[in-house]
């Protein structure tokens, strides 16, 4: 039995932005206007999308770093907040409208490689 064949899957692009650093992880917000980017050289960047009246914009700036390099950034379900976590041992938390960095926490003697917030947004893994 031949499997259905529906139209091929188009990419578009929409935006683009250079940055002074590569990517090591990025993030979507829960409303999918804003990108968490970590930045393999430290750097921790906010990126903006707006669409409409057919065009679209990218706007991208740097919050702020982790020393040594960047490695991880995940959003909180259902807040105006994101984490990042770097190779200074430190886990920041990002204010996803302002930029604002609110604390820093150093929760362990290693860094962190990977961020998970729990469904409902009140815990934060770290591996």
């Amino acid at each position: 039995m031949a499997a259905a064949k529906g139209p091929a899957a188009i990419l578009e692009p929409r935006a683009s932005a250079t940055l002074d650093d590569y990517v090591a992880d990025l993030a979507w917000s829960g409303d999918s206007t804003r990108l968490a980017i970590a930045g393999g050289e430290g750097r921790v960047f906010l990126a903006r999308f707006e669409a409409g009246a057919g065009r679209s914009a990218l706007e991208v700036r740097q919050l702020g770093e982790h020393m040594m390099g960047a490695l991880a950034v995940a959003w909180r379900p259902k807040a105006d907040e994101f984490a990042s976590s770097g190779q200074d041992n430190a886990i920041a938390f990002w204010d996803g409208a302002s930029g604002a960095e609110r604390r820093r926490i150093r929760p362990a003697m290693a860094w962190s490689e990977q961020l998970a917030w729990s469904p409902d947004g009140t815990q934060l893994a770290s591996a």
